[in-house]
C-alpha cells in the first residue's frame, strides 16, 4: 500500500464521505426531506458531515440518509420548493410542492418498511440498514465514553431521561 493511501498509524486511510448525493440540490436528510411540502425554506443542517441534523438532534430523533433510489424523486420535490419560494404567492406551486412531496413521503415510507423483507434485498438496502445501525451504535459509544470521563452530554442530548428509566428497572 503506498503512503498516499495511508492513513494515520499506517492504517488505510477513509475515503473522504460525499456530501452531497449526486442528484441532490441540497444536503437533507430523510426526517427534514418529509417536511419540505410544510415548509419550502427548510433547509437541513449539520454542525459535521459526521453528526445529525440540528432538527434530529433537537426532536432527539434518528438522522437518516435519503435512500439513494429517491434521491432524484426528492430533487424534483427541492425544486417544486425553489420555485414556491420564488413566487409565495403563486397557490398553484404550493400546491404542486404539496402533491409532490406527499407522494415522495409515501414512496419512500412504503419503501422503508418492506426493506429487509423480500427475498433478494439489495445491496444498496442492506447496506443502508447496516450504516444506520453503526450510527446509532458510535452516537451510543461516544454517550458512554462521555459519561465515563465524567464529561456533560453533547448539546442537544437528552441522555438524563434514559437514565432515570433504567435506574427506575434496576431497583424493581
Amino acid at each position: 500500500m503506498s503512503s498516499s493511501q495511508q492513513g494515520a498509524f499506517g492504517m488505510p486511510a477513509v475515503p473522504p464521505r460525499l456530501a452531497l448525493p449526486p442528484d441532490l440540490l441540497r444536503p437533507c436528510c430523510l426526517r427534514c426531506s418529509k417536511n419540505l411540502g410544510k415548509d419550502p425554506g427548510l433547509t437541513c443542517t449539520r454542525p459535521n458531515q459526521h453528526q445529525k441534523c440540528r432538527r434530529c438532534t433537537r426532536l432527539g430523533k434518528q438522522c437518516s440518509p435519503i435512500p439513494g433510489r429517491f434521491n432524484r424523486l426528492f430533487a424534483g420535490c427541492q425544486r417544486a420548493a425553489d420555485a414556491s419560494l420564488a413566487a409565495p404567492d403563486d397557490v398553484a406551486l404550493g400546491k404542486v410542492l404539496r402533491a409532490k412531496v406527499r407522494s415522495y413521503t409515501r414512496r419512500v415510507s412504503a419503501y422503508l418498511r418492506n426493506v429487509g423483507t423480500k427475498p433478494g434485498q439489495s445491496r444498496e438496502d442492506a447496506m443502508l440498514v447496516a450504516t444506520q445501525r453503526m450510527a446509532n451504535s458510535l452516537e451510543l459509544i461516544g454517550n458512554i465514553l462521555l459519561h465515563m470521563a465524567h464529561l456533560p452530554p453533547k448539546p442537544g442530548d437528552d441522555e438524563d431521561d434514559n437514565d432515570e428509566d433504567e435506574e427506575e428497572s434496576d431497583e424493581e
